[in-house]
Parts: structure tokens; C-alpha cells; sequence
């Protein structure tokens, strides 16, 4: 039973007039969906700080059936300046879209939650490559990325990469910057990935690359 854990707002649905269905990865309890009753009747409902990407710390109420109640909220990170930059809050919305696609309900993974917190904190600085970096490192949570070696990506049957194109990989997933050719690489390796892992595009990509 669900009482309190941290974790991040990846989708709101409204439902009725007043509440609304969070969605959201816990670092403890993984992909969740919950009841916020009176989050849309009033803004003063958790301090107005139930919104997409934000990371708090949640409590739930004990209900016997049904989805679980959200009671509050204490904000740990906001992250305001992903709503006030497009670019920023596309890169976002295909990171948030991405753990929901390939996550299952209540099927924690701390690293990768660790993982997606880090990547939301780096996306206003370098939205497209923070979009790399994050798709390589959950890839590697879920346990589908191969070596990056030669042999590693032909045996799994994904495009390879030269020694320059595997170093710019790992300096993505370091926040470090890399050089056009390698940012292609990585970009045709993860969507060779995305195509391996998920059953349908996702619809955060179209709106992102309208804007890259």
C-alpha cells in the first residue's frame, strides 16, 4: 500500500469538474496513477504545484480499492524553466512520454529514477543532447542497450558507431558536448531503439523535431 514516496509528474488527465489523474514515477513504487480530488476546483489544492515534470515528495491515503488517493504534496524540484522555454519542455515531454512507453505499473527501478531526475535537471541547458543522453541511459536501465563495441551492436543488429562516435555517446551521457557526426550517430542508435522497444511512435518526437 502506497503512504509516501518522491517521485515525478509525468501525465495529468482531468476527470469530472474537480480532479484529476496524476500519473507518476516514484522512485520506490514506479509507474503510479492517482486520484488528486479537487485538483481542478482550486488552485490552492497542493499549493498549485501538481503540474507535468515536477518532482515532489507525494503522500497517499489508504484505500482499499480503486486507484490510491493523493493527499499532498512538498515540492522538491519545480522545474519552472521547462514551461517557459518550448524547446526545454519538448525535450521533456519526449523524456516523460519515453518512462511512460516503456515502464510497467508499479515496477520500481531507483536508478532509473535517479537517471530521469538528472536528465530533467540538464534539459534547459542542452535539450537535444540531454533527449541522447536520456534515452541511453534508460536504455541501460531497461537492460536493452548492447555494448556500443563493434561486435556488441551487430550481434544485437543496431547501426554501429566509430571510435569517435562512441566516445560522443559517452560524453552525452557525461553532459559533456559532442561533435555533429557523432550527435547523428547516437541519434540513429536510439531511434533504432525505439523502434526495438516501443509498439507505436511516440508523439512527443513529431512536435520535438519540428522544432530541432
Amino acid at each position: 500500500m502506497l503512504t509516501d514516496d518522491e517521485g515525478v509528474v509525468l501525465r495529468l488527465a482531468d476527470v469530472g469538474e474537480k480532479n484529476r489523474i496524476a500519473t507518476l514515477y516514484l522512485r520506490e513504487g514506479g509507474r503510479v496513477a492517482a486520484v488528486a480530488r479537487g485538483a481542478r476546483g482550486s488552485s490552492r489544492r497542493f499549493g498549485g504545484g501538481l503540474d507535468h515534470f515536477v518532482r515532489a515528495r507525494f503522500t497517499f491515503a489508504r484505500t482499499r480499492t480503486g486507484l490510491p488517493v493523493l493527499n499532498e504534496l512538498s515540492i522538491v524540484e519545480p522545474y519552472e524553466g521547462l514551461r517557459g522555454d518550448v524547446l526545454a519542455y519538448a525535450a521533456a515531454s519526449f523524456v516523460t512520454e519515453l518512462v511512460l512507453e516503456t515502464t510497467a505499473e508499479h515496477d520500481p527501478s531507483p536508478r532509473a529514477y535517479d537517471w530521469l531526475v538528472t536528465c530533467l535537471g540538464q534539459t534547459c541547458a542542452a535539450p537535444f543532447d540531454t533527449v541522447l543522453a536520456f534515452q541511453l541511459g534508460w536504455f541501460q536501465c531497461l537492460g536493452v542497450l548492447p555494448p556500443l563495441d563493434p561486435e556488441g551492436l551487430r550481434e544485437a543488429g543496431f547501426p554501429l558507431l566509430s571510435a569517435e562516435e562512441r566516445d560522443g555517446a559517452n560524453a552525452l551521457v557525461a553532459f559533456r558536448s559532442v561533435s555533429p557526426d557523432s550527435r547523428r550517430a547516437v541519434g540513429r542508435l536510439t531511434k533504432a531503439l525505439r523502434e526495438r522497444v516501443l509498439t507505436r511512435p511516440m508523439k512527443s518526437e513529431a512536435f520535438l523535431r519540428e522544432l530541432l
